[in-house]
């Protein structure tokens, strides 16, 4: 709640002539009548004609300086300050703080304070107190229209300092005691954000608690006391170490101010302030908080009535894309909780919407919601062939190798990197043959190829560990049960899967029923990622296809090297459970592969890049091999190996990902997807 500027005696005079006669005289009338509208849309007006450098919309007008002397400078400031409280128009503040700031300087330089007459001194008071109140809002609002340089902590520490020396400038009137306290609440609210500690929140209830005893008739006791209550809803967000006892207190005290506040409106049949918005807003950031702190998904259900408020006729850019991002996460939960699709699909709708507000730098990584936009979408593609669903794939894709290149990737989303790379490559291949796929489009363009070294150096990196998976991370399945009980019902996805199978099971013995089978196993992390579609009874109906059609042909190493290195993948893709089952059995692959390869090379028909591919399938499966049975001999094979094909040769122009096979193989019987 901005202050309003108290009458003031004009300032000293200029010269009387013109346009600034007329702004000059325009402001005395406004500040004698005690501030009436009308005479501030005349005072607006005259400074306009005048020049005050901005135009109506408040953007700068270029080559213009402003008001000609400190005195014209200032008044203009205050005349700007109080139309933006008017209107509450926020791009009238920075050109109010401008006026304000420069004025202030002016008048300052020119010994205002000094001055002998007390006119000249009262329009410097004016300009000190509001230009603080300016500052407080822009920080709010658009600190870089305050100093793009500084950083806001270094605003906030000025701001700070400002409001002690505006103080003794304040008269003991209510109104200005009420908004000195205040603005001084907001300051250290904002300090709070940047600085949790127990004595910033103390200071911010402080001064509102101060706010309150003023007595100030005209303030809003019930936004006053609000304000109070989202110090400690914030103070409940931001502890490192968060209290549940506080989550849940601080989420029924929001809740209850929102209640309060809606029932009043409606009593006096007016609109809710928007602070009721917040309000719900803090309400359903509280219960995932504490969702996520006692690892309770029914919390959801608790915040999804306050998301759903927060959201309700929001203009665009009320929300952060962190604020979007749990959103969506809630709505999606719940709505996999009630086995409703449509409901977990409006909350992948409002995940889209907060990965494309998402910003860094203020919300962080946004490994959570793009893990499950991807996971989902791409789920959900395998049921229905949406192409629309690929588009969000692609999305999510981009911010999670994003992350993962900045570093953001760590214990808790081991694998991610490569369910990313690996869902993305196939991505683009489905985009391209579909004729959808955009180059222009920065989603589409971060989709990765098959060559794509950094994501080979991503994967490498992971070898000492074998942490790599091509499951989504435990630490969504188990927070998001909801989620994924949507995703793992058959109904959507087992129609399509049950048609193609009896397709495949119709195809004569041969080489063409062979290559669906040697897809569909190279792809099956992807046809099936929750594991429920391809049974193990069908995926050894694969294998034993694929197997018959080698022993068929003992002399094509092309073809033998090929469906042994798949098979090997297979196996080891299937080894999920951590018991290393299967892993020597896909090492024997491995080997049918490399001699088979050995054959191709003799007759100049494979070199270096194939032997690379082969090479880092070796490293993922005996990496992994060596964690699940903790043999350091099989880890430091792995690693020597990772080695020589990070420094070979074929490295930088042909490298593949530990899931080449994927786009080289479609599970369409023709081939062409």
């Amino acid at each position: 709640m901005p202050p309003e500027p108290g009458p003031q005696p004009p300032g000293p005079a200029s010269a009387q002539t013109g346009a600034r006669a007329a702004a000059e005289a325009a402001y005395a009338d406004w500040v004698l009548s005690g501030g009436a509208a009308e005479r501030l849309d005349a005072a607006r007006d005259a400074f306009r004609a005048l020049g005050d450098g901005f135009h109506e919309d408040g953007t700068p007008v270029a080559g213009s300086d402003g008001p000609p002397t400190p005195a014209l400078r200032a008044m203009a400031g205050v005349v700007r300050y109080a139309a933006f409280e008017a209107a509450g128009e926020v791009a009238q503040l920075p050109p109010a703080w401008h006026l304000l700031d420069t004025g202030r300087a002016a008048l300052e330089a020119a010994g205002a304070d000094s001055a002998e007459d007390e006119e000249t001194r009262r329009l410097l008071r004016a300009c000190r107190v509001l230009r603080w109140h300016a500052l407080c809002l822009l920080l709010e609002e658009t600190p870089a229209a305050i100093d793009p340089a500084a950083s806001p902590d270094d605003l906030t520490a000025e701001a700070l300092r400002t409001a002690e020396e505006v103080g003794p400038l304040l008269a003991e009137d209510p109104a200005d005691r009420y908004r000195w306290h205040l603005g001084q609440g907001r300051l250290h609210r904002l300090r709070l954000t940047l600085h949790t500690t127990e004595e910033t929140r103390d200071r911010a209830l402080t001064h509102y608690r101060a706010a309150l005893d003023t007595g100030w008739e005209a303030a809003d006791r019930h936004w006053t006391a609000y304000l109070g209550a989202e110090i400690r809803a914030l103070w409940a967000l931001l502890r490192t170490t968060p209290d549940p006892g506080e989550l849940r207190a601080a989420a029924e005290e929001m809740s209850r101010f929102r209640e309060e506040h809606l029932a009043r409106s409606a009593q006096g049949g007016t609109p809710p302030e928007p602070w009721a918005r917040d309000a719900a807003t803090y309400a359903a950031q509280l219960h995932v908080r504490l969702w996520g702190v006692a690892q309770n998904p029914a919390q959801a259900e608790a915040a999804e009535p306050y998301v759903r408020a927060s959201l309700d006729g929001a203009p665009d850019g009320t929300h952060t894309g962190l604020q979007l991002g749990i959103f969506g996460q809630v709505l999606a939960e719940t709505g996999g909780r009630r086995s409703d699709p449509a409901a977990v699909d409006e909350g992948v709708a409002v995940l889209r919407r907060a990965l494309r507000r998402w910003q860094p730098e203020r919300d962080g990584p946004s490994l959570t919601p793009a893990a499950l936009i991807t996971s989902h979408q791409f789920a959900r593609y395998q049921g229905d062939q949406a192409v629309a669903r690929l588009h969000d794939v692609a999305l999510g894709v981009r911010h999670l190798l994003n992350a993962a290149e900045d570093g953001a990737v760590g214990a808790k989303y081991a694998g991610l990197s490569a369910f990313a790379g690996t869902v993305g490559m196939y991505c683009r291949k489905v985009l391209i043959a579909d004729g959808e796929f955009d180059p222009e489009n920065p989603d589409h363009a971060a989709l990765p190829e098959s060559g794509e070294t950094s994501l080979l150096g991503r994967l490498g990196d992971q070898v000492s560990d074998g942490s790599l998976t091509f499951t989504v991370p435990g630490a969504l399945t188990g927070l998001l049960p909801g989620v994924w009980h949507n995703l793992t019902d058959p109904a959507p996805g087992d129609a399509l899967m049950e048609s193609e199978l009896a397709r495949w099971r119709a195809m004569p013995t041969g080489r063409g029923r062979a290559e669906v089978a040697l897809g569909y196993l190279a792809m099956r992390p992807m046809v099936d990622p929750v594991g429920t579609r391809l049974p193990p009874e069908v995926v050894a109906e694969f294998f034993a296809c694929v197997r018959a059609e080698v022993e068929a042909r003992p002399d094509d190493p092309c073809w033998r090297r090929r469906a042994h290195g798949v098979l090997a993948f297979a196996l080891y893709s299937l080894d999920q459970d951590g018991t290393g089952q299967d892993l020597d059995a896909a090492m024997d692959h491995l080997e049918a592969a490399s001699r088979a390869l050995d054959e191709l090379t003799t007759r100049g028909e494979a070199g270096e890049r194939e032997r690379t591919d082969l090479n880092h399938l070796r490293v993922q499966i005996q990496g992994h091999l060596g964690r699940v049975r903790g043999s350091r001999d099989d880890l430091t094979a792995a690693r020597t190996l990772w080695q020589e094909v990070r420094d070979g040769p074929s490295f930088a122009p042909h490298i593949r990902s530990h899931l080449i096979w994927v786009t080289r193989y479609s599970v369409s019987h023709g081939g062409d997807r």
